[in-house]
């Protein structure tokens, strides 16, 4: 099943194929179903795991995501929900999941030269 983990405060490092990422407080991470990896927790940090549809469009993104306004919102929107701070837990997931799809099929953006 396909994840996202929306980190909520501190940070830790993901290692996936060989390659550490910083994950901050304020970022999601999008996983891929079967997808192998480690986390590294050095401090107190809280994430938020939550499923992405199976079925349909099938995000692209992979790793930590910039978060664009859309994106931002919906997450907002998530953690509120998740605290109580608002109804609607399941609607708030299902427009973060389609704000994350939304975004996966926007083109890529193009790596600087001297990341090729």
């Amino acid at each position: 099943m396909p994840y996202l983990t929306i980190v909520l405060s501190g940070a830790y490092v993901e290692v996936r194929d060989a390659v550490p990422e910083v994950c901050r407080g304020g970022s999601i991470v999008v996983h891929h179903a079967a997808e192998e990896h480690a986390d590294r927790f050095a401090s107190d940090t809280r994430c938020l795991n939550g499923e992405l549809p199976r079925e349909g469009r099938v995000p692209s993104l992979r790793g930590v995501v910039v978060l664009d306004t859309e994106l931002s919102r919906a997450v907002k929107s998530v953690i509120e929900a998740f605290y109580g701070r608002t109804d609607g837990l399941a609607e708030s997931v299902k427009n973060l999941q389609t704000a994350v799809t939304e975004q996966s099929l926007e083109p890529p953006r193009e790596r600087p030269e001297w990341l090729r």
